[in-house]
């Protein structure tokens, strides 16, 4: 399936805009400065044993790569688990990039309830323009939701930010 030019972008943009107060390692932000550079190459051989270390950056970089093919083969499954991984850290942009692939089923099954959590998540913990992104997808999610999986997505949420 065909992602939105607009959705890929967005992607991207929250992605790296978390970099800055990610407080993660440097090593993992020059696989970042890397994949800017179209050097997937370099990204993958600096992010995947920060990652299999529990790098929530490296994490969140190898679900992007898979989540854009670049580097590896487009595998959306693949990038959901990436993305699991670190949004279980907090990484906020991987917590906005499985409100997507829940939302659209890409890798995942579809699933507005998942969809509204990450995105809820990603709200919570963003600021500015980043959480006016992920507050609209959310809010767009809960058009399309029953009362029932909207208390569903919101105590999970409540939940999460409680931890």
């Amino acid at each position: 399936m065909k992602k939105p030019i607009g959705v890929m972008i967005t992607v991207v943009l929250v992605l790296w805009s978390t970099l800055a107060g990610a407080g993660e390692s440097a090593e993992a932000l020059r696989g970042f400065d890397a994949y800017k550079r179209g050097d997937y190459a370099t990204a993958w051989r600096i992010w995947q044993p920060l990652a299999l270390k529990g790098d929530a950056v490296a994490q969140g970089g190898l679900g992007m790569a898979y989540f854009f093919g670049q580097g590896v083969p487009q595998d959306y499954a693949m990038a959901a688990q990436w993305y699991h991984r670190a949004a279980a850290q907090g990484f906020l942009g991987a917590q906005y990039g499985l409100g997507i692939l829940y939302e659209f089923g890409w890798g995942v099954p579809q699933n507005d309830v998942e969809a509204h959590f990450w995105y809820s998540i990603a709200a919570a913990h963003h600021s500015g323009v980043r959480r006016d992104l992920a507050t609209r997808n959310r809010d767009r999610m809960a058009e399309r939701m029953t009362p029932a999986q909207l208390a569903v997505a919101q105590e999970r949420a409540s939940t999460w930010r409680q931890k």
